[in-house]
């Protein structure tokens, strides 16, 4: 039987998110506040960049650790190459996680698992369900095997949740479905839609794996050389000194952040997918533009350009 986010009532749920950049985690904030209005137990497993965005909002729950993926890149926007050179340690990663969730299965004898788009969160002793909004990889024909993989590899969880409305309204074809285990739970986001009164201020948010993050905020910082601007960049990026008018946001107060961002006239952003249901909550002015060779984020620069 199909099951969304409002059916898990009363229950202890063991949830963790994907290390690609932190879209995920904070997609699940949304998330994670709907199952603790239900009554759910809600214990969260993460790495410890991740926890400490959490612990924002949620300092009270349980915290596990968990590794991420060893993801790297060397920012020659040439993604899918950089992933087929770790494809071994990505791979050994996913079956040392298999074994790991097993391990916390057992000791924490959750109800359910919740897995954000990690392939090896998941066993056979605890229903487990898979979050994404990518049904469909942005693939070329020709990487055929990727996109089988990834469809072996979900369907090997009890349920498939895909974060968009039935029409496939924002992520368009990457999130099409043709699964009986798969149902639509419309969007994710630590935001809410309230009547926010813009100050008509002006926010870049820098964000992305390394060493991209650190090329975006470079390259509009000189293209707004001049105008006063909110910046909220990952403390691993070098921030310029503030002579261009440039007001550097604390990154780890992300509440603090988030009431600077809602009352903002116009966000400056990558096109993330966590980003596309912030700004569909916040009703903001948005200049969004893709990380280069990232094919996700070039896709939905091009289906939301209007």
């Amino acid at each position: 039987m199909k099951k969304g986010p409002d059916d898990i009532r009363h229950q202890r749920v063991l949830l963790a998110s994907l290390n690609w950049g932190l879209g995920h985690v904070t997609r699940d904030i949304g998330l994670i506040r709907n199952l603790l209005a239900n009554g759910n137990e809600v214990l969260i497993a993460a790495d410890a960049a991740q926890q400490a965005v959490f612990r924002n909002y949620f300092p009270d729950l349980q915290y596990i650790l968990l590794d991420g993926y060893p993801f790297q890149f060397r920012g020659k926007g040439r993604f899918a190459r950089d992933l087929f050179r770790q494809r071994n340690a990505l791979s050994k990663r996913y079956r040392r996680e298999l074994r790991e969730t097993a391990a916390l299965v057992r000791e924490w004898k959750p109800d359910l698992l919740i897995s954000d788009h990690r392939y090896g969160f998941r066993n056979a002793h605890c229903e487990s369900i898979f979050v994404t909004h990518q049904f469909n990889l942005p693939l070329h024909w020709y990487q055929f095997p990727v996109q089988w993989l990834h469809h072996r590899l979900m369907t090997r969880f009890d349920h498939i949740w895909i974060v968009d409305d039935a029409n496939s309204a924002m992520a368009g074809k990457l999130s099409r479905n043709h699964s009986p285990i798969s149902v639509f739970i419309g969007y994710l986001s630590r935001f809410t839609r309230k009547n926010t009164e813009k100050a008509g201020h002006e926010v870049l948010i820098v964000s992305g794996p390394p060493p991209y993050a650190q090329q975006f905020y470079d390259e509009q910082v000189r293209r707004v050389a001049g105008r006063e601007l909110f910046v909220i960049a990952p403390a691993t990026v070098r921030k310029l000194a503030d002579t261009r008018k440039l007001i550097h946001l604390d990154p780890n107060d992300w509440q603090g952040n988030d009431c600077v961002i809602a009352s903002a006239s116009k966000l400056i952003s990558r096109c993330g997918y966590s980003t596309l249901m912030d700004l569909h909550y916040l009703q903001a002015n948005a200049e969004l533009i893709a990380t280069p060779g990232q094919a996700e984020q070039e896709y939905l620069a091009r289906l939301h350009k209007r």
